[in-house]
């Protein structure tokens, strides 16, 4: 009984301390196996020796064409269109009648204001010949003035030598007194006549006023065009009832064509600086076809379709009419080229890379042949085989160590490059 107690006890233990030591065993007496070391990948890449000098720079840039001098017409009168003389996109000379309003209003009106003025005449006519007639008879009324004047002297006299009757003095006396207000009045009438014509002279001329203008109005019954024009829109038909300040038409010269191209911040000061130093900076697009050129930039601060920056406004070039070519407008695609920069590098686009904060690099090696990064600014488009193109870039070192003439850059571009990649330059060309 006790030996199979004990058997039960012992046995687990056996077989527990057996598992461990045959694993022990195979433990140590497993074959030691050496790490394999990774073999560093090495990229194949082209290369390129690179060669600064001064060159022109060019970028594409979005322009659209409007014209310099544009005009709305409108209306100065309350009246209704009576005939529309044009249609949209007709070219009109200068003095051409465009649109023709009823001028029947306007010239009622102006016969009104033609026969008040003809009154304020009459009447100053009539002030005119009263006064030279008032100061005949002043003189007249002066005369009188003596004659009785004597007459009242001659009886005072009579009455100390006879009888006179104290009527007749009287009477003398009043005739008298009478002739001197007669005097009076008739020189009131000619001091008064001075400032009467005064009144009546600016009257005159604020009825000469409303008679200029109202036949400036009935003048404007007729919409003119101010200039050799196309006309751009129509706004009401015939019968329209206008007010003043209605717009009736637009127009705009055709010979004012001229391309409005928003300038990029990283580009405006090469830009302002070649205005200011007097260099040619142009533009050149194609549209239907055509080619147009645009030049004698000038900078704007109105800013196309943007809430803040500047823009280019170029004087159209071309060949043909704008009517046949080029309306407002019309956006098109086009190339400004930028003055001469001075140690400036040509290389495929394919060695540009563009960091997460927006910094341009290129990659040079250095003595293992591990990829080094430069910091460069991007310029533009540059010349490839005589002619600008997308493929070629003109950049310019920005930070030390710089790209030197005889530097390698990598021209194939690698999507995982970092600095310190290994390569293996395949071919190297000079730029």
């Amino acid at each position: 009984m006790h030996i199979k107690k004990y058997l039960n006890k012992t046995i687990p233990l056996l077989i527990i301390a057996v598992a461990i030591a045959a694993f022990m065993f195979m433990k140590l007496s497993k074959e030691q196996i050496a790490p394999l070391k990774p073999k560093e990948v090495v990229w194949r890449v082209e290369s390129t020796i690179v060669q600064s000098g001064e060159r022109s720079p060019k970028l594409i840039l979005y322009g659209v064409t409007e014209a310099g001098r544009f005009s709305e017409l409108k209306s100065a009168l309350i009246a209704d269109i009576s005939n529309i003389l044009v249609r949209e996109g007709d070219v009109v000379e200068r003095g051409a009648a465009l649109i023709e309003l009823d001028s029947r209003e306007s010239s009622l009106i102006l016969s009104q204001r033609k026969a008040e003025l003809n009154e304020i005449g009459a009447k100053i006519e009539k002030e005119e010949i009263a006064n030279r007639a008032n100061q005949t008879l002043l003189k007249h009324e002066q005369d009188l003035l003596q004659l009785r004047l004597a007459e009242l002297r001659r009886i005072k006299q009579l009455g100390k030598t006879s009888t006179v009757s104290q009527t007749l003095y009287d009477q003398a006396q009043q005739d008298l007194e009478r002739q001197q207000i007669k005097v009076v009045e008739r020189q009131h009438k000619i001091d008064s006549y001075l400032a009467q014509n005064r009144i009546l002279l600016a009257q005159q001329e604020r009825l000469q006023a409303l008679h200029s203008q109202a036949k400036l109005d009935t003048a404007k019954s007729t919409l003119r065009a101010p200039y050799r024009s196309i006309i751009q829109n129509i706004n009401h038909s015939i019968g329209t009832r206008l007010r003043p300040g209605d717009l009736v038409l637009s127009l705009y010269d055709p010979a004012s064509i001229q391309l409005r191209v928003p300038i990029p911040n990283s580009a405006l000061a090469a830009v302002r600086d070649g205005v200011n130093s007097g260099s040619a900076i142009s533009v050149e697009g194609e549209v239907d076809g055509v080619l147009v050129e645009g030049r004698e930039l000038r900078l704007s601060s109105k800013s196309m379709g943007r809430a803040s920056g500047v823009d280019g406004v170029f004087l159209l070039q071309q060949n043909l009419s704008p009517t046949s070519v080029l309306l407002p407008g019309r956006a098109l695609k086009l190339s400004l080229t930028l003055p001469p920069v001075a140690d400036s590098i040509t290389l495929p686009y394919s060695a540009l890379y563009e960091q997460s904060g927006g910094n341009k690099i290129v990659y040079t090696l250095d003595d293992d042949s591990r990829l080094k990064p430069i910091a460069v600014k991007q310029l533009g488009w540059a010349l490839h085989s005589g002619e600008y193109s997308s493929s070629n870039i003109l950049i310019q070192s920005l930070t030390n160590p710089k790209l030197m003439d005889g530097d390698e850059v990598v021209t194939t571009h690698l999507p995982e490059a970092s600095s310190g990649l290994k390569v293996k330059v395949e071919s190297g060309a000079e730029l």
